[in-house]
């Protein structure tokens, strides 16, 4: 079993957004693997929206998420 199309969005204005966004991932991967989903890091990525950009590392069991211009929803 695997886990697809999990989104989560967050409005980054400090550093405290971006410590509950980490927390966030945390959480989602804890949850993840207790109920024995496997999350592809490899397919995750963070989306700026807006004209900010906001830089920032958020990461999987230690893998950081790159930074994308834009995706494709399906």
């Amino acid at each position: 079993m695997s886990a697809d199309d999990a989104k989560m969005y967050f409005r980054i204005t400090d550093d405290i957004d971006v410590a509950q966004l980490q927390q966030a991932v945390d959480a989602l991967i804890n949850w993840a693997n207790m109920w024995q989903l496997l999350i592809s890091v490899n397919k995750c990525f963070r989306l700026n929206v807006g004209r900010v950009i906001c830089y920032m590392s958020v990461n999987i069991d230690g893998v950081v998420l790159p930074a994308v211009q834009h995706t494709r929803d399906l």
